[in-house]
C-alpha cells in the first residue's frame, strides 16, 4: 500500500501540489489529469526522486527514501550514458544492484525490440523502449512509470501493456503510471487517481471514474454510443445536438450502462482536458 499523507510540493515559488491525501491500493493505478496538472510531480515524489515540501509518502508503512531494486522507475524523458550500447547500459544497472547478467536480460531487450548500437543513435521511441527495460529488469515490487507510452508505436504500446500484465502476475505489488486517452483504458486498471487544481479530486475504480466523468458531462455522449445502449436495453434521450445523446446519471441502470460502454471501448479520458482547467506547469 502506498500512502500519500497531506503532501504539498512547491517548485521554486509555485505550489504544484497542495494537500494530496490518498492511498494507492495494490494493483495497477493510473494517474490522470490535464497537461501541467502535476502528474509528473506526484510520480517523482512517489518514486523518491523529489521530497515533498510538506507531508510524507509511505510504502507499506515505511517512509519512501533511497530506492533499491525493489522499485523500478521510468521518468520522462529517460536518460542514459549515450556512448554506451543498450546492453552495456542495462549491464551497468545490473552491476550497480549487485546482480549478475543472465540470458533473461537479453530476452527482455529483444522482447521490447531494443536495437544494438550506441544509444546516441537511437530514436525517441527506441530510447523509451530501453527506458522501460531498465525500469523493469529487476522485477520490482513497485513499478513507477511517468508518460511510459511517449514515442512508442502501436507495437510498443501493446508490448508495454503485456509487460504490465506479466508484472502484475509475477512480481509487482504496485504498478503506478501516468495515462493519457490515446493508450487505452483496460480492465486491468484497479484504481484511477485524478489531479485537478493542485490536488487529488477523484480516486476510485475504473467504472467509478467513468461514472464520474459522465456525471460531469451531464450524461452527454457522442451519438455513436446509441447502438451500444440500445443493444443492452439502456434508455437514453436524444440531445439537442443531433451528434449527441444523453444518459441520465439518475437512471436505475446507470452503473450497468457505464459498464456496457467501457466493454464496448468507451474512453472516459478522451475529453478530460476539455473539462478540467489547466494548472501550473511541471
Amino acid at each position: 500500500m502506498i500512502e500519500i499523507l497531506h503532501m504539498d510540493k512547491r517548485v521554486g515559488r509555485s505550489w504544484i501540489l497542495r494537500d494530496v491525501n490518498t492511498v494507492l491500493q495494490p494493483g495497477l493505478t493510473v494517474i490522470v489529469g490535464a497537461n501541467g496538472s502535476g502528474k509528473s510531480t506526484l510520480i517523482r515524489c512517489i518514486a523518491g526522486q523529489w521530497r515533498p515540501t510538506r507531508g510524507e509518502i509511505r510504502l507499506n508503512g515505511k517512509p519512501v527514501g533511497r530506492l533499491g531494486p525493489e522499485v523500478g522507475v521510468l521518468l520522462d524523458p529517460p536518460s542514459f550514458y549515450e556512448h554506451l550500447t543498450a546492453s552495456e547500459m542495462l549491464a551497468y544497472y545490473v552491476h550497480l544492484a549487485g546482480r549478475k547478467w543472465t540470458p533473461e536480460y537479453d530476452e527482455l531487450l529483444h522482447r521490447f525490440g531494443v536495437p544494438e548500437g550506441r544509444i546516441r543513435g537511437f530514436s525517441r521511441g527506441q530510447k523509451q523502449r530501453l527506458g522501460i527495460v531498465c525500469s523493469v529488469w529487476s522485477q520490482p515490487k513497485v513499478w513507477i512509470l511517468d508518460e511510459p507510452f511517449t514515442g512508442l508505436d502501436a507495437r510498443g504500446v501493446d508490448a508495454l501493456w503485456k509487460e504490465v500484465d506479466r508484472a502484475l502476475r509475477t512480481h509487482a505489488e504496485h504498478v503506478v503510471m501516468v495515462l493519457h486517452a490515446a493508450y487505452g483504458f483496460p480492465q486491468k486498471i484497479r484504481q484511477v487517481v485524478r489531479i485537478s487544481n493542485h490536488t487529488v479530486d477523484f480516486r476510485g475504480s475504473r467504472v467509478e471514474f467513468a461514472q464520474q466523468v459522465l456525471v460531469e458531462r451531464n450524461g452527454k455522449l457522442d451519438a455513436r454510443w446509441a447502438d451500444v445502449l440500445k443493444r443492452n436495453h439502456v434508455p437514453f434521450q436524444e440531445g439537442e445536438n443531433p451528434t449527441e445523446i444523453i444518459l441520465s446519471p439518475e437512471a436505475e441502470l446507470f452503473t450497468y450502462a457505464v459498464e456496457c460502454l467501457l466493454n464496448a471501448g468507451f474512453q472516459p479520458l478522451a475529453d478530460e482536458t476539455a473539462h478540467h482547467a489547466r494548472s501550473d506547469t511541471f
